[in-house]
């Protein structure tokens, strides 16, 4: 009998307007690792998801287009 656990995936609510410090906004292969960590559901424990939500670190407010979504 396959027995699938289907866990819900919850994303960071600013992948989709990153500050410029986040691992998804210049994604490299050297933030990838963070990024998927981070970004994805583990986002409460992210440093730079705590900055932003304390209101210490706000987006710049120009895009390059280097985020994981646009």
């Amino acid at each position: 009998m396959n027995m699938t656990v289907l866990t819900k995936i919850e994303i960071c609510p600013f992948v989709q307007d990153p500050v410029d410090t986040c691992y998804c906004y210049n994604l490299t292969s050297r933030h990838v690792n963070s990024a998927i960590h981070y970004c994805g559901n583990h986002y409460i424990d992210c440093e730079i998801y705590k900055k932003r939500i304390s209101g210490k670190d706000k987006p710049s407010g120009k895009r390059s287009g280097h985020g994981i979504m646009s």
